[in-house]
């Protein structure tokens, strides 16, 4: 079919998308007034200049850019009294004070960031003077220090205190926004809607080709304009992932029994930069450095306890990018891109290999949340695609009626595959999916003995899993401390004390939070977004049609019965784990569920809800249940990565 007269054949969907981007771009392009992007100074912040009474820190950024807003010092203090630091900034050409302002003590605490106003058009090759002085009177009980780091860089001076050069630089920041970053922000937009133009021409009737459209779409946008760090835990996430690729396979302990590893001695760039495009324009020396061959070791506990199978995908972006020389930056794009690649190549696979529930599998792949993460450095980027494929290949198996299709050496192998990903992560919870496996009948084996095969392999690979995870609990011995007094032991012991009490706590948590865990498909909109997104989702899975043959009716209800009992297993396991894990000991309610923990046994959920008998009878089903996602998912990304998240 000529591109004219698909683009004839679809006008009204054209229209809608012109007008829903008219919308979108209404509500959502940022203001030019709050489009500042900040040039850094400073770097990993791992040191600290000291201002006692009466002492004085000078230093002079060299600024490149035009349109300068605003510049931000990081202060903190102690043992501090009543007293004043005075920030000064003047234009070392013009000796114009840009900048006169006086800080009270009393305002300080740990890294404390302070932002004064100093706007400038014409800004571009100026230096700018910042003087902190301690107005308090001398002595180490009135100290004031300043964040500093110890590597300077060509574009960056040392700072003088008393007049004393020191071998540091201050951690500072320069909000500024030039031609250029207009620029980069509006071709964000406009490469983003005509991606979603693109989509509408490529889809038909194909679920699988229609979700690749709105993964790459989304999920690319995701993996270059959301910066990182963004999407949640990514930071430890990507430590184990630089870690892996550096050779460490799990975590490793300091002298002092700290939890971390001993890695590129640059690395703490990553928790000072965010990773964009705007960013990478007003910093392109630091997002060019490359990962450093002397090593450190850097703390990093959050992500100790996890098994590193689902980290090598990212892991194996950032080996590449390292073995091509390319700087910290594109280390982030690399994971991010290998992570998203394994996310599609799972969801494709999966769609195109279940012969029944389709629709279901790709309703489920195409949600906001799970693309959002996919585009990120995470965990849980492999484990949802490695579980859609898993249920796909079971469901295949076990609704098919064609006596060719068996499982043999490489139908085993899939299934191991995806059952590595799913058993590694969230400390086993997603096992019992592995269940769906008994209902494969016998008969579907090339050979008789392929059962046993399967089934034994299952199980070594659960055992080695178990195992791995156990020696990891035991040996980085890290517990949440974000929430108050959580501790493991001690919630167990309450429970033991107060049986009653703590599943009072836990069934509440389940039926309070259903329509959260399960009703959530959006990461970051506007709740009538994520309302319009749940409506979406669950309106075109009750639509569809299951397609089960008649002959197996009978088996699909048991089927989808298990389905239910899984899911519900997976939660109250998820559930179970956040009480005793991030619940402060004898807590009313269980923190720390999220939704994004019942996103591999969605698909059970959404082929449940196939079942129900109001089924769409008119034509083009798969090409408009896809328009629909597209537009939830272009409306939730836009949000994201072009307006909440343009500009942090």
């Amino acid at each position: 079919m000529a591109l004219s007269d698909k683009l004839r054949g679809k006008a009204v969907l054209a229209l809608i998308l012109i007008l829903f981007w008219i919308l979108m771009s209404f509500l959502y392009i940022v203001l030019p007034e709050n489009r500042p992007v900040a040039r850094r100074y400073g770097g990993m912040r791992e040191k600290e200049v000291k201002l006692c009474g009466g002492d004085t820190a000078v230093q002079d950024f060299k600024f490149p850019f035009d349109g300068v807003r605003d510049i931000t010092v990081f202060l903190e203090g102690k043992k501090l009294g009543d007293q004043e630091i005075d920030v000064l900034v003047e234009d070392t050409q013009s000796k114009q004070v840009l900048v006169s302002e006086t800080v009270n003590s009393r305002d300080l605490g740990i890294g404390q960031r302070f932002t004064f106003s100093m706007p400038m058009d014409n800004s571009a090759g100026h230096v700018f003077r910042l003087t902190v002085t301690n107005k308090g009177p001398k002595g180490e009980d009135m100290e004031v220090r300043l964040l500093a780091s110890g590597t300077v860089r060509s574009f960056e001076t040392k700072v003088k205190v008393n007049g004393k050069e020191e071998d540091l630089t201050l951690v500072s920041r320069i909000g500024f926004c030039d031609g250029h970053v207009n620029r980069i922000y509006f071709g964000m937009w406009i490469l983003f809607i005509a991606g979603s133009f693109l989509c509408l021409i490529l889809f038909g009737d194909n679920h699988a080709r229609n979700f690749l459209a709105i993964g790459l779409l989304c999920g690319l946008a995701y993996v270059f304009w959301n910066p990182y760090a963004q999407p949640i835990d990514e930071p430890a996430h990507f430590f184990r992932s630089f870690a892996l690729a550096e050779g460490h396979l799990n975590a490793e302990l300091s002298a002092d029994g700290s939890i971390g590893a001993n890695i590129s001695d640059n690395y703490g760039l990553y928790d000072c930069i965010w990773v964009s495009p705007l960013n990478s324009y007003a910093n392109s020396e630091l997002m060019a450095e490359r990962a450093s061959t002397e090593r450190e070791f850097f703390v990093q506990p959050y992500s100790a306890n996890y098994i590193s199978v689902n980290y090598f995908p990212a892991a194996a972006g950032i080996a590449l990018g390292r073995a091509l020389g390319l700087g910290i930056g594109w280390l982030v794009y690399l994971a991010r891109l290998f992570s998203l690649a394994v996310y599609l190549a799972f969801a494709y696979f999966a769609i195109r290999t279940v012969p029944v529930f389709r629709t279901a599998f790709f309703t489920a792949a195409c949600l906001p949340l799970p693309l959002y993460f996919a585009g990120s450095v995470t965990i849980d980027t492999a484990l949802n695609g490695a579980a859609l494929y898993f249920c796909a290949i079971c469901v295949k198996y076990i609704f098919s009626e064609t006596e060719t299709e068996k499982i043999g050496i490489p139908e085993m192998l899939k299934i191991l595959l995806a059952a590595a990903f799913i058993a590694s992560p969230k400390f086993l919870f997603y096992t019992p999916l592995f269940l769906l496996l008994f209902f494969i009948p016998k008969e579907k084996y090339a050979r008789r003995q392929y059962r046993f095969i399967l089934f034994g392999a299952g199980i070594l690979l659960v055992a080695a899993m178990f195992l791995w995870q156990i020696y990891l609990m035991r040996t980085f011995v890290f517990e949440e401390d974000r929430n108050g007094n959580v501790s493991m032991a001690g919630q167990l012991a309450f429970i033991m004390e107060h049986p009653k009490t703590a599943l009072r706590t836990l069934v509440m948590a389940f039926a309070e939070g259903i329509r959260n865990y399960f009703g959530t498909y959006t990461m970051y909109a506007p709740n009538a977004m994520k309302d319009i997104t749940t409506v979406v989702a669950l309106v075109i899975c009750i639509l569809s049609d299951s397609k089960v043959p008649e002959g197996r009716i009978r088996t699909r209800r048991i089927f989808i019965l298990a389905g239910i009992v899984i899911t519900l297993i997976v939660a109250g396991l998820t559930i179970f784990a956040a009480y005793i894990g991030y619940t402060p000991v004898g807590g009313a309610e269980v923190e720390g569920v999220q939704p994004r923990y019942m996103l591999p046994v969605l698909p059970l959920i959404f082929m449940a809800l196939t079942c129900i008998p109001a089924k769409y009878q008119g034509r083009n089903f798969a090409a408009g249940s896809a328009f629909a996602l597209l537009l939830v998912n272009a409306g939730a990304t836009a949000y994201t990565v072009l307006n909440f998240r343009a500009f942090p």
